[in-house]
C-alpha cells in the first residue's frame, strides 16, 4: 500500500498526524509520496520541510514532487524558470483586493511570508 500526500502546506500537526496514522494502519505502508505544497505562508513552513527531509529511522523517506507553493518560492528567490513569481505576486494583489469585504487572509500571499531555507 502506498500512501499519498499533498497541499500540506507548512501545518506541521498536520504532518505529524498522518505519519501517526500511517503507523497504525492494518496494511503496511510501502511508500510515501507527497504531491507538492509542502509549504505556504505559514510560519511552520520551515519545520516541516526539516521534518520531510530528516524522517525517523522507522520511518519511510517520502517521494517528493514540487507544487505550485514551491514553484512560486524558488522564483521568489531566483531558483525557478522564471525571473518573477508572477502568480504568487497576482495571488497576493487579488487577494488583498478582497480586503474591505472582510477577507482576514487577504495579506498572506507577498515576498514577505515566502521564506524558503536554499
Amino acid at each position: 500500500m502506498w500512501a499519498i500526500l499533498s497541499g500540506i502546506e507548512g501545518n506541521i500537526a498536520a504532518y505529524e498526524a498522518v505519519l501517526a496514522d500511517l503507523k497504525r494502519q492494518r496494511v503496511e505502508v510501502e511508500a510515501l509520496y507527497i504531491l507538492g505544497d509542502i509549504v505556504a505562508a505559514n510560519p511552520d513552513s520551515e519545520k516541516v520541510i526539516r521534518r520531510i527531509q530528516n524522517p525517523l529511522s522507522v520511518e519511510l523517506e517520502p517521494q517528493v514532487c514540487v507544487g505550485w507553493w514551491e514553484e512560486q518560492c524558488f522564483a521568489l528567490h531566483g531558483l525557478g524558470s522564471t525571473a518573477e513569481p508572477t502568480e504568487l505576486i497576482d495571488r497576493s494583489l487579488d487577494e488583498r483586493s478582497l480586503a474591505p469585504f472582510g477577507d482576514a487572509g487577504s495579506h498572506r500571499f507577498g515576498k514577505e511570508t515566502a521564506k524558503l531555507p536554499v
